[in-house]
């Protein structure tokens, strides 16, 4: 009988950059939790080692396709390709359980939130009309009897220039 001689959760020496990366990405994530809430629970852990496995199969079955392919019939390559999209989905599905985006969605919603100002129009003060008043007076204003109606009238008030200095 011929033993692989692999330790519990080791790959064969073809796939040990696969696993290489599984380990950082593992680590990436522990760093993370930490980062975000100070600890990694059990549930955490486990969540953790799930995101693992599933990112392990989808380098094992990428490394079958990248290596085998044309060892490979078109069901047993369809097939494989439907593991590593089965595999991404487990992953995904694992890793939104860890809740790591949390903080950074209640930052984007607070800032997307209309300001409370923005909400409800400003009340005009008392003898004070609002823009949108001011536009509908000037928009009715007459010219002068014996003033062409094209020609400009200057409604402005005097110029700082044509007024008296004050005396002291």
């Amino acid at each position: 009988m011929l033993r692989a001689n692999l330790k519990l959760g080791s790959y064969p020496k073809p796939l040990e950059r696969t696993m290489r990366n599984v380990r950082s990405y593992r680590r990436r994530l522990e760093q993370e939790l930490l980062d975000i809430h100070g600890r990694v629970s059990l549930v955490q852990a486990h969540t953790v080692d799930e995101i693992c496995a599933a990112e392990a199969h989808c380098g094992v079955a990428r490394w079958i396709l990248r290596t085998k392919l044309q060892d490979l019939s078109p069901i047993e390559i369809l097939t494989v390709s439907r593991d590593i999209h089965t595999a991404k989905r487990a992953r995904n599905k694992a890793l939104a359980q860890l809740q790591l985006d949390q903080t950074d969605a209640s930052l984007w919603d607070a800032l997307d939130a209309p300001p409370a100002a923005a909400t409800a129009p400003p009340e005009p003060e008392h003898g004070k009309s609002t823009a949108k008043e001011s536009r509908a007076a000037e928009s009715t204003l007459r010219a002068p009897d014996g003033v062409s109606p094209n020609e400009p009238i200057d409604v402005r008030g005097p110029l700082e220039t044509d007024r008296p200095e004050p005396t002291a």
